[in-house]
């Protein structure tokens, strides 16, 4: 219960200028605050720099090299048997 609550009223943390304010209004706790379609989401990304840092081979190779590793961290789901990946952004 505790992290269900924890998912519905705690702020995300911050990642970064204009891709951050892009993810925070995905995260939006209030449904019509959040971005309604892909299409705007979509039209957002395009329009911010940081998206554009990494090109399709950049992430390729991204995923390569550290994949296995994320793969490995999977844990099961104990009603589902679902994984989920747990990354940890400070220590890239």
């Amino acid at each position: 219960m505790e992290i269900c609550a924890h998912h519905l009223h705690t702020e995300p943390v911050p990642i970064g200028q204009e891709l951050a304010a892009l993810v925070m209004a995905c995260l939006e706790k209030e449904a019509g605050a959040r971005l309604q379609t892909a299409e705007q989401v979509l039209e957002r990304l395009q329009n911010c720099p940081e998206a554009h840092a990494w090109s399709p081979r950049d992430a390729r190779a991204w995923w390569k090299d550290h994949g296995a590793e994320l793969r490995g961290r999977r844990t099961p789901h104990p009603v589902s048997g679902h994984s989920t990946i747990a990354i940890d952004l400070q220590n890239r």
